[in-house]
């Protein structure tokens, strides 16, 4: 299912192909929500995706979860950005989504932003800019959280809001 071009699944199914195809297990992906923003959307079946990608999908899904549980919680708060109708929110799980992924806690916030841009870009000439975006990002993100600011026009806060789709491409990647 997607809205606009984002995908946010709080399930999977995993299905057994013996002789018939049924359902072999159902488990939850997590996802914090906010329903008057998903009932403005209008849903829809991609057509042209075909069941056994979707199998695939979950496939690896359950296979990378399997090897870090940090995983789930990666997807699930980085649905819940995509989901949550408040710009603060979207922030603070965005970034939730990409920190749970990076070990240890010394000098986080360089980390946080070289590992993710590494991670999210393969071109090394693009890298930079990605790097000092989500430096913006996890600055915004601290500045809500630690009580400096919550106004979007914050001139910490306003550059990452400004920025919001690039950031959600680079969560995708």
């Amino acid at each position: 299912f997607t809205v606009s071009n984002q995908v946010a699944l709080s399930f999977g199914i995993v299905y057994s192909k013996k002789k018939n195809l049924r359902i072999q297990k159902i488990f939850d992906l997590p996802l914090i929500v906010d329903s008057r923003f998903l009932m403005n959307y209008s849903y829809n079946i991609d057509k042209q995706i075909k069941r056994n990608t979707i199998i695939d999908f979950y496939k690896v899904i359950n296979k990378s979860c399997g090897k870090n549980n940090n995983i789930y919680l990666s997807l699930s708060r980085f649905n819940a950005a995509l989901a949550k109708s408040e710009m603060i929110d979207k922030i603070i799980d965005l970034t939730i989504s990409l920190e749970s992924l990076i070990e240890g806690t010394s000098e986080l916030r360089n980390r946080f932003a070289l590992y993710n841009a590494w991670a999210s870009e393969k071109e090394p000439n693009k890298r930079e800019n990605i790097y000092q975006l989500l430096l913006k990002l996890y600055d915004a993100r601290s500045r809500i959280v630690h009580g400096s600011s919550a106004d979007l026009n914050d001139k910490i806060i306003k550059p990452t809001v400004e920025k919001w789709q690039d950031l959600i491409q680079i969560a995708k990647n």
